[in-house]
């Protein structure tokens, strides 16, 4: 059996029927699979929804097809971490290293806007009602007024910003792991809060009483006193606090996200303007949290999702949103079509129509490659280090990784099976490694093989294993592993 390792973008195109045939080829765009790992919301003054995904799709939605169409395709494949509006309908949005991008109207043409900014590494981006924009990076604060043409650094701020929160005419910036400074004349003279040590802020809410609200690394939701000039906590959780948002009424909504490329812990808790005790609205590692008419819509790992009526629940709001990477495919003998994405595993019975989330027990969702066995076993590998198998077509998947190290370095980058069952994998940072027992456990097959990063892994139809290193390396072994050679490199 060969494995085949497909990395595609962010929007899947496929034709899954009439493989035999060999004459009018054609592709069509599947249904799916929708959702995926949603890093930013935006709503703008008619209502418009925005959303921006990892992989760099921007999305608009579209209250009349009741669904969401992407406005953005363009060069950077960065994530879209912040998005604005302005009153003319202009949309900015930033990205984690390729810095700031620029809309016409409505979206119809895009520019990159850096001119100024000394670093393009963006945590966070905002603006004032008067259209001045503020961009926050790991290298300092930095503002334009005149629509991003040009950025000039604020001189207050020569430190990594953490946080960059603008509340009506008010600038927020939390920097330095534990301060967080003000700015009520359009970021000219700043005012500092008390200061918190040994807390590292990730996310700042104001409510419309410009109450201060901060969420930590370390699970806490704190409150800052304005009579008491100090800090008290609210809630403690098991995870950190990635988002804040506080509605009209004065309840608070803290977005909880667990460990990268999983969905162990997260959830959105609600925090009653009374401070009761947090009740748990929705169960998965959010990303992004916006309210807009007490109407709460959240991105996470499972797409975007906004509260029912009574606050009891959210609802997902998915249609149209294709926004998974996709990093690999595997079709069994029964023509069930499985993809790897982002976001965990999806299945489809019908050609690509129709997909089904399937990921009951995979705990960590960043699968970046997949094999089958000759019994119809999946597998999937993470970017943690970790191999989940499922003998129920999906339904379920336990982790079978005994014998490979937990590091953060050892990604999955290739599974494939020989035709007696013998499972081998490509550890980025760890060579290879072969299973004898489905997966139950895992072993080192290193000799021969250079030190270096293994991204690539097949095997042909005689059983010989191949696999390459990122140093362009090619190595061979015709005894299942035990044994490898390196392949002679022809430069013409």
């Amino acid at each position: 059996m060969i494995s085949k390792h497909i990395i595609l973008p962010a929007i899947l195109f496929i034709s899954l029927s009439r493989f035999s045939s060999a004459q009018n080829i054609s592709w069509l765009q599947t249904n799916g699979p929708t959702g995926g790992r949603v890093m930013s919301l935006a709503i703008d003054a008619s209502g418009k929804l925005y959303s921006g995904t990892q992989g760099g799709t921007l999305f608009e939605y579209s209250n009349k097809e009741h669904s969401w169409k992407p406005i953005f395709l363009g060069t950077t494949r960065d994530n879209i971490i912040s998005i604005v509006t302005d009153a003319n309908r202009r949309i900015y949005f930033a990205t984690t290293n390729d810095g700031v991008f620029r809309s016409s109207e409505k979206g119809n043409t895009w520019e990159r806007i850096t001119a100024g900014l000394e670093d393009i590494e963006i945590t966070g981006l905002d603006i004032l009602p008067d259209g001045t924009l503020f961009a926050g990076t790991k290298s300092g604060l930095y503002k334009s007024v005149n629509r991003g043409r040009n950025w000039s650094k604020v001189k207050q701020f020569a430190v990594s910003i953490n946080v960059l929160r603008v509340h009506k005419h008010i600038i927020y910036v939390a920097y330095n792991d534990s301060l967080i400074s003000y700015s009520i004349d359009r970021g000219q003279n700043w005012e500092k809060l008390k200061v918190l040590k040994n807390i590292s802020f990730n996310c700042l809410a104001i409510s419309e009483d410009h109450h201060v609200y901060a969420g930590t690394k370390s699970g806490d939701l704190l409150q800052y006193d304005k009579k008491s000039r100090g800090w008290k906590k609210l809630a403690s959780f098991d995870y950190a606090v990635w988002v804040l948002q506080a509605d009209t009424e004065g309840n608070i909504y803290a977005g909880l996200g667990g460990p990268a490329f999983s969905n162990e812990g997260g959830g959105v808790f609600l925090i009653s303007v009374n401070h009761d005790k947090p009740q748990l609205l929705f169960l998965d590692a959010i990303w992004c949290m916006i309210i807009k008419n007490n109407v709460v819509y959240t991105g996470s790992g499972a797409g975007i999702h906004y509260s029912n009526e009574t606050k009891t629940k959210l609802l997902p709001l998915n249609n149209g949103l294709i926004a998974q990477r996709v990093n690999d495919i595997v079709i069994n003998k029964n023509d069930i079509v499985y993809v790897g994405s982002y976001a965990g595993v999806f299945r489809s019975h019908d050609n690509g129509d129709t997909w089904i989330e399937t990921n009951n027990g995979l705990d960590e969702l960043g699968i970046v490659d997949m094999a089958i066995n000759n019994q119809g076993d999946l597998f999937v590998g993470t970017y943690t280090s970790s191999i989940f198998r499922s003998t129920d077509s999906g339904n379920s998947w336990h982790k079978k990784s005994n014998g490979i190290p937990v590091k953060n370095s050892h990604w999955i980058m290739n599974l494939a099976i020989n035709s007696k069952n013998k499972i081998f994998a490509a550890v980025l940072t760890g060579g290879v490694y072969r299973s004898l027992d489905n997966g139950e456990t895992w072993h080192p097959i290193n000799n021969g093989l250079d030190s270096g990063r293994y991204n690539a892994l097949v095997i042909d139809t005689k059983d010989v294993v191949f696999v390459s290193n990122e140093e362009g390396n090619v190595f061979r072994s015709d005894d299942n592993g035990e044994n490898w050679q390196k392949l002679k490199s022809n430069p013409h």
